[in-house]
């Protein structure tokens, strides 16, 4: 009888993964259909560089490259992060198995089920990852060092792969504490590939290996728990939409960003980051141009956080009907996300703002100008995204494009610069 039920049992779970993978592969084809444009116009922006495609794995074998020092290190692997994190989070939902999986978990099915098939389509979804891990792999044996030290470079690499997929699994179930551990295991291989140590590389990778897998057999996905909507919360909704305060004017994007509150983070966590860079570029005296670079990092914030905008224009097109009923001009509607995202901008560029009214106070209009200009940027955007929301990243990337232009002209007309 057990035999019958672990037979059921397998097969239930292989015709699960063929179900879960097939809709990731037609989520994803779908995904690329709709964005098709924007699909060309990378390859196309990327294609002069295929000879160098190597490349690609520099991020990688820059983390264990003794050669490197701890802060190149270090930068490098917090833009890794960032970028595995995007493209992880940009595929959650297609992982996860979509609003299907939500079906399911009134279903008995073991927990270790689902963390299974989430890793091995995860796995999947790395799959231009991998071809940079080969290559970050294949440039270790360019160390100037013994073969034993080599061997243990070897172990330290595949340590570091290990960390990493646990580390994107752990932000795929939202688990913050377990992604903090793994972000201290990948310091711990970044320092101690710079000593040139074998011993000291083989008790890293032991030690880190054993961080991730612990960390792995226990991380499990979490259920979402659903909250019951009372009389007295539709009572207070009621007199909110009535009213004329500030709480009813932003209420229907406070709501939006707070259903999305994971991607919302995420984006302005991003952008944080970009400010930072931005303040390091502007503080630098050794890098040439850094008015340009600024320029370029705060306008890609500003596509960054526009790309919020997809909810936005999602839930409008959701909730047609909540628009006919409550009187809430749609134009108005617009002009309050305009305005929010716009908020956005100015809580994420605060290091850059700060900075520069204290230390570079020549560089205050400058600064407002491509503040103001970004404005306007976001509202074209915002237009863009209520024409199409399947050619929206493509035609607000081209919109970025040309407002980088005309910020640069329009600076150096007025301040000379």
């Amino acid at each position: 009888m057990s035999e019958l039920t672990s037979d059921k049992s397998q097969h239930f779970s292989k015709k699960f993964f063929q179900f879960r993978a097939i809709y990731y592969f037609n989520e994803t084809k779908e995904l690329l259909a709709r964005h098709k444009l924007l699909v060309a116009f990378i390859i196309c922006l990327l294609a002069p560089g295929i000879s160098n495609v190597k490349a690609i794995g520099i991020p990688f074998f820059v983390i264990i490259n003794p050669e490197i020092t701890l802060k190149l290190k270090f930068i490098n692997l917090i833009a890794l992060l960032v970028f595995l994190m995007m493209l992880t989070t940009a595929q959650g939902k297609f992982i996860k198995g979509g609003t299907f999986r939500d079906y399911l978990q009134t279903f008995s099915i073991n927990p270790t089920v689902h963390k299974s098939i989430d890793t091995i389509i995860l796995l999947l979804s790395l799959n231009v990852v991998w071809l940079a891990i080969l290559f970050g792999g294949a440039m270790i044996p360019l160390i100037p060092a013994s073969n034993l030290l080599l061997y243990s470079y070897y172990a330290l690499y595949a340590a570091l792969i290990a960390n990493l997929i646990t580390f994107l699994l752990n932000s795929l179930y939202s688990r913050y504490i377990s992604m903090l551990a793994i972000t201290f295991s990948l310091v711990l291989i970044a320092m101690i590939s710079a000593k040139q140590i074998w011993q000291l590389n083989l008790i890293a990778f032991l030690l880190t290996g054993i961080i991730s897998i612990l960390n792995f057999r226990l991380i499990q996905p979490h259920r979402r728990k659903r909250k019951r909507f009372k009389n007295s919360q539709q009572k207070k909704f009621n007199q909110l939409m009535s009213g004329n305060s500030l709480k009813s004017t932003f209420l229907l994007q406070t709501a939006t960003s707070r259903a999305n509150r994971n991607t919302l983070l995420l984006r302005g966590g991003i952008c944080l980051l970009l400010s930072f860079l931005s303040y390091n570029l502007f503080s630098s005296q050794e890098v040439d141009r850094t008015g340009v670079f600024v320029l370029i990092l705060v306008n890609l914030e500003v596509y960054i956080l526009s790309t919020f905008m997809t909810f936005f224009q999602k839930d409008e097109l959701n909730f047609q009907l909540f628009h006919r009923i409550y009187p809430y001009p749609l134009g108005f509607k617009r002009l309050i996300e305009i305005i929010t995202i716009f908020g956005y901008l100015l809580l994420v560029t605060q290091p850059l703002m700060m900075f520069t009214l204290i230390k570079i106070p020549g560089n205050t209009r400058a600064l407002m100008i491509v503040l103001f200009i970004s404005l306007m940027t976001i509202a074209i955007n915002r237009l863009l995204y209520a024409y199409s929301l399947r050619f929206c990243l493509f035609t607000s990337l081209l919109n970025m494009i040309g407002n980088i232009i005309m910020q640069y002209i329009l600076i150096g007309a007025t301040l000379g610069n």
